[in-house]
């Protein structure tokens, strides 16, 4: 099958599909928060986990860090992403 004809049966289109992969440092950029604090909230169960993408490297779901943003948890407030809200 060539994937440039291929057609979705689910009625989305292949941006919506599309999931953005933020490194540490631009989380840190678009919250306002310190690697450090990211990482302590984190352990808390206080901000989004991240996930490996190598061996040496972590990522978060874009969604996740606004869903943070937004939300009532103990972030709301620290977490800020204007173009996001």
């Amino acid at each position: 099958m060539n994937q440039g004809t291929e057609s979705r049966t689910d009625g989305r289109d292949n941006d919506q599909l599309r999931v953005r992969m933020l490194p540490l440092a631009e989380v840190a950029h678009l919250t306002g928060l310190g690697e450090t604090t990211i990482y302590g909230l984190q352990a808390l169960g206080d901000f989004p986990q991240s996930g490996p993408m190598t061996d040496q490297a972590v990522r978060w779901i874009e969604s996740e860090i606004a869903r943070a943003a937004t939300s009532s948890s103990p972030t709301r407030g620290r977490v800020k992403i204007p173009h996001l809200r």
